[in-house]
């Protein structure tokens, strides 16, 4: 695993015209190293580094306090331990990387190429989501994983196949200190660590797991089901979201006013939810969350920051009290969609000296949505101003069920630049994780739509980790999927594994992707909404209330779905050992308490190792082994 005769680290800086060099960090005529400090009098920068490499483990962390510089040039980038996580061309590894669920990249037959996987503070959108910087390289039963300790909200995979003469596979952690010279640095020192395991990957989760709770202070799901009954309940429930009402997606009209909106569109009435929960209660299926979305002024994406008046075209305030209460009185719980980073012109609340700007003084905008064009939201603004006036409206509802909030854990950080409200990354960061963590002390339960490692541990449930379970064709890299991200994270969050897994129902392959991976199953009611093509957002069949027949076939479909979280209820709470494909046919999903999840993907039974029959393209818990006994299927 040693190689002292590699740089500690690589640097960019913009010189006084603001172009950008580069070079590595070693003793020469530009560098001069005493002990961890580093001194360039040619650039007029110094900084210390401190490092530490042995066999078994290598750690690199640049001193945010040690920098300084004195002349006209300004630190832009730093590599830590460039590839230090590597191997060579036509060696038996793979990396495991966290591209979605996660992806394998074997170390032979690619073509020589460098990518960036953007972190959490990406640009644009990638067409596959990063929930972690946490990568692995596997090499037989050994295994090294490779973990961002400080400034990871600044931090970027950089990727190389093939590389070089020596055909140079590596992974490193790019840190970017500044975008423009005049950008501040970083508040946290930039930290890499590197750790060697032997004997499989067991002892690698169990390492990274315990780095997240010490450095990261995330709190086990059984610790927090132990004193909480919202998340008790939550990881034995379906989420059954509900769309209600909504605008034209994209919408025609992108700056909206009482005058020029567009027609409200209903798509299922507060009446019919209560349809939905009698035909439930009727199949005897119980531990239901149900999620009111579009509920508010407008339908979905009506009018952020405004939720109220309730939309009168599916019932109105008190329609929705009769749901909340009905649906409450047969034992399910009840929550709401909410959002506190879009805002539109339309909203009878908006302040814009609210937005968020960027650093040429302009708004920063999103899509076209329901509300018209979005205008972020400054977060700080967002939690203290519109959270609470909208929080005290809610109250008199009595809602019960986990509270979702839009984007937040799935977001692209990004400075405030707006004079009156200044914000750096970090410090957004730590305004959407109290909008967490009120929402989670108002209703037992937080929800927003990804996982990122930021978002814990105020996150307790998400919609989706990723985009989907196949490979994007964005990443030519990988060989296939490997689901690191759930490996990482199953036993922190409550999840439904991609947006292409919602709505799947048993017996199809998409509804074993989601079990495989440790998720717990998400239905949505009128989930198709927009009028352009959406591929991640139809992948199954849609959920609708229209006509009775189907309805009463769904609730039929959600029974089973139930039985079948009854059986992975148990499991929600327990972290993950490893993922195995035992054969075409057959995967193992395994965790820490020794239970073991079979999933079958082929129309034929499977047998497990321990002889016991799996149907086809279905699943089989096999319970943790009792002293001298093989594992007894439940």
């Amino acid at each position: 695993m040693r190689n002292s005769s590699l740089p500690i680290a690589e640097l960019s800086w913009f010189d006084a015209g603001g172009n950008v060099h580069t070079s590595s960090l070693e003793n020469g005529t530009l560098w001069k190293n005493s002990g961890f400090r580093w001194t360039s009098d040619e650039l007029g920068i110094e900084l210390e580094v401190e490092a530490e490499e042995t066999e078994d483990l290598r750690m690199a962390r640049l001193l945010r306090a040690s920098i300084r510089e004195r002349g006209e040039c300004r630190l832009r980038s730093i590599t830590l331990l460039p590839s230090r996580l590597s191997a060579a061309e036509g060696e038996d590894a793979a990396f495991l990387l966290p591209c979605d669920l996660g992806v394998l990249c074997r170390t032979s037959g690619k073509a020589p190429a460098q990518y960036t996987l953007p972190g959490f503070c990406a640009k644009e959108w990638p067409p596959y989501v990063m929930s972690t910087l946490t990568t692995v390289l596997m090499r037989g039963k050994n295994a090294e994983s490779m973990m961002v300790n400080g400034a990871e909200l600044h931090a970027e995979l950089c990727l190389r196949t093939n590389w070089g003469e020596d055909g140079e596979y590596s992974v490193s952690v790019r840190f970017r200190l500044r975008e423009t010279p005049e950008d501040p640095l970083p508040e946290e020192s930039p930290s890499v660590r590197i750790r060697a395991f032997s004997g499989g990957v067991a002892a690698l989760l169990a390492d990274c797991r315990n780095e997240l709770i010490l450095h990261k202070h995330f709190v086990p799901l059984k610790e927090k089901a132990a004193k909480q009954p919202a998340i008790a309940e939550s990881a034995r429930s379906i989420c059954i979201r509900m769309r209600m009402a909504t605008k034209p997606v994209p919408s025609p009209v992108p700056e909206q006013t009482p005058e020029n909106e567009p027609e409200v569109r209903v798509l299922m009435t507060f009446d019919d939810a209560i349809r939905i929960a009698d035909e439930c209660a009727a199949q005897g299926i119980e531990h239901l969350d149900f999620t009111f979305v579009g509920w508010n002024r407008g339908g979905h994406d009506g009018a952020f920051p405004q939720l109220f008046p309730v939309e009168e075209k599916i019932g109105g305030e008190q329609a929705m009290l009769r749901a909340i209460r009905h649906i409450q009185s047969l034992g399910y719980r009840v929550g709401v969609h909410d959002n506190y980073i879009d805002t539109y012109t339309l909203a009878d609340n908006l302040d814009r000296s609210d937005w968020m700007l960027d650093s040429r003084g302009r708004p920063v905008t999103g899509e076209c949505w329901g509300g018209g064009r979005a205008y972020l939201c400054c977060p700080e603004r967002a939690c203290k101003r519109y959270l609470p006036e909208n929080l005290a409206k809610l109250k008199h509802l009595g809602l019960d069920g986990a509270y979702y909030v839009d984007v937040i854990s799935l977001l692209n950080l990004r400075p405030c630049r707006n004079p009156a409200h200044p914000l750096t990354v970090e410090q957004a960061a730590e305004f959407y994780k109290k909008i967490l963590k009120i929402q989670h002390d108002f209703t037992g339960a937080s929800m927003s739509e990804g996982i990122r490692e930021w978002s814990m541990p105020e996150l307790d449930r998400a919609y989706a980790i990723g985009n989907t379970p196949e490979i994007s064709p964005e990443l030519p890299f990988a060989d296939e999927t490997f689901p690191l991200v759930p490996l990482i994270f199953h036993g922190f969050v409550l999840y439904n594994a991609c947006r292409t897994t919602i709505n799947a129902i048993p017996g199809t392959v998409r509804y074993l992707q989601n079990i495989a991976a440790g998720g717990l199953p998400l239905i949505y009611f009128y989930q198709r909404f927009r009028l352009c093509a959406d591929p991640l957002n139809s992948a199954s069949e849609d959920f609708t209330v229209n006509p009775e027949e189907k309805l009463h076939r769904e609730a039929v479909i959600l029974k089973r779905i139930a039985e079948d979280t009854k059986r992975l209820a148990p499991l929600q709470t327990v972290f993950l050992n490893g993922f195995t494909r035992l054969s075409p046919a057959l995967s193992r999903t395994e965790f820490e308490d020794g239970s073991r999840l079979y999933v079958n993907w082929s129309d034929e039974p499977a047998f497990t190792p321990e002889g016991h029959s799996v149907p086809a393209k279905d699943f089989l818990v096999e319970k943790q082994p009792k002293s001298g006994m093989e594992g007894h299927p439940e």
